[in-house]
């Protein structure tokens, strides 16, 4: 039976091709490096008016959609994360007719919504081995960390963006780090990968993970952005929160980080927060024009429920021609309460099955060692648990990143941007990956009680004959995991 739901989802047929279309999967790989770095502004005596991404975006797109046609395979897989944001796309355009400025709607869907679309499709179906989404995920740690430092150094440079105070760090390229806030967003997401990609690596690669964590937190730090210190807060949280038995090193790291990022922060930074509480102590005046926009983009939604403004078309109807900086009115406002549903959907979906798939892949605790074992250092992982150990922390990752931008979101106008739609398509390709085929085998002799809740019996063991890690070609074996919850057969992720 759940071999047959993942058929009907599409993920029969990625599984039987895991890692086919190179081709495609390295115009996205490309692309997904020009979005971050955007060289063509950092060389644009070399590049200059060039489309380079959108070239390689194309040439992705056309190798993907052709080799899915000549393969006699569906074209995507159908995740309700997807149809979510097909429907915001056809709100945006049945709105648009009905908008005061129909132009800002078209503008939303050619410039940004249609191509997240067509990204999100790639991501979705083009990563189906756990290789590729780690090579992913690593690129955007890496790249982003890069962007953090690069920021960092123009602020010791004395380069801020102009017209704010107190001085606030800028990014070097515009599109997601265009703004402080935007900047401040990405980072944040880019910080429980880091911690993840830290935790799952050994040795200097760890050291290396966790010196890019540190590096976008500071970087964070730098941007003033009260949201960005909330969602940084809620990462702490959350990590500490689920590794409180087991990594009880990496949590007093995060926790000294912490400290030391608020001892080293820049001056007037902890005015600033206090803004977030005492909203008349701010004498920028940012916290009460934010109240403000608040309200009125509350109002916009109470008089527009079902049909919204329109796409694109909140600053319209706002003060002085703001954005609402608020993810969720403002696509409540623009979408109608349909729209802000969808978006809140593609949200919050992943959580679902990301939770089942931590629980499957839940490290089991180290085996007892006598003395002269101990001497000799830890026992080796097999391949097996150290594959289930690199996916539990993936997960982890990816629920972080995931939290971070349900609070940052809450505080900036990021609905139509990368970050998101990103961040999601990882849970969507993890739970592919590890949800195809969770075909688990059991010995003749097991009872009933063994087989419903999938548990190793006295009798006989469930464990796979073969110990290769879980999500290598999409199978997450269904053997007992100690501490951990594994599903009942029959029920799909």
């Amino acid at each position: 039976m759940q071999l047959e739901n993942s058929v009907k989802l599409g993920y029969g047929q990625v599984h039987e091709n895991a890692g086919s279309q190179r081709v495609s999967f390295a115009g996205l790989y490309v692309f997904t490096f020009l979005l971050y770095t955007r060289p063509q502004e950092l060389f644009t005596a070399v590049f200059g008016d060039f489309p380079l991404v959108k070239i390689v975006a194309i040439v992705a797109l056309a190798t993907y959609v052709t080799g899915r046609i000549v393969s006699g395979r569906p074209v995507t897989i159908w995740p309700i994360e997807l149809k979510m944001l097909l429907l915001i796309v056809v709100l945006g355009l049945g709105f648009a007719f009905v908008a005061q400025s129909p132009g800002d709607s078209f503008n939303v869907l050619t410039d940004t919504l249609l191509k997240i679309v067509a990204v999100f499709i790639l991501m979705i179906n083009l990563i189906d081995t756990r290789q590729r989404l780690l090579s992913i995920i690593r690129l955007v740690v890496v790249v982003c960390a890069f962007m953090g430092l690069a920021a960092l150094l123009t602020f010791a440079a004395g380069r801020f963006t102009p017209k704010t105070y107190p001085p606030r760090i800028q990014g070097i390229v515009n599109g997601i780090f265009g703004n402080p806030n935007d900047l401040a967003s990405s980072l944040d997401l880019a910080i429980p990968l880091a911690l993840a990609a830290g935790m799952w690596s050994k040795g200097t690669k760890r050291l290396f993970y966790f010196g890019c964590a540190f590096i976008l937190a500071a970087a964070v730090v730098f941007t003033y952005s009260r949201g960005g210190f909330l969602g940084m807060i809620a990462i702490a949280i959350f990590f500490m929160m689920k590794l409180a038995r087991r990594k009880a090193g990496t949590i007093v790291l995060i926790a000294v980080s912490v400290v030391a990022l608020l001892m080293f922060a820049p001056g007037g930074y902890g005015s600033r927060l206090s803004s977030i509480l005492h909203v008349d102590e701010d004498q920028t005046g940012s916290a009460q024009a934010r109240l403000d926009l608040l309200t009125r983009a509350t109002e916009m939604v109470v008089t527009h429920p079902i049909v919204g403004l329109g796409l694109g078309n909140f600053h319209i109807y706002s003060i002085a021609e703001q954005r609402a900086h608020n993810s969720y009115l403002e696509i409540a406002a623009e979408l109608g309460l349909v729209g802000l549903v969808a978006y809140l959907i593609i949200l919050f979906a992943p959580f679902r099955y990301l939770r089942k798939i931590e629980a499957m892949s839940r490290p089991t605790s180290q085996p007892q060692t006598n003395g002269w074992e101990k001497r000799a250092g830890p026992p080796s992982l097999d391949q097996y648990e150290s594959g289930r150990i690199t996916t539990y922390y993936l997960c982890l990752g990816i629920q972080g990143a995931l939290i971070a931008y349900a609070v940052v979101s809450f505080f900036g106008s990021v609905q139509y941007i990368w970050d998101l739609y990103y961040v999601v398509a990882y849970a969507i390709a993890l739970k592919g990956i590890c949800g195809l085929a969770a075909v688990h085998t059991e010995p003749d002799n097991a009872t009933a009680f063994d087989r419903k809740y999938n548990r190793t019996s006295a009798r006989g063991s469930v464990r796979p004959p073969v110990p290769e890690p879980p999500c290598e070609t999409g199978v997450l074996w269904g053997r007992s995991l100690g501490q951990g919850i594994a599903l009942p057969p029959g029920r799909a992720l």
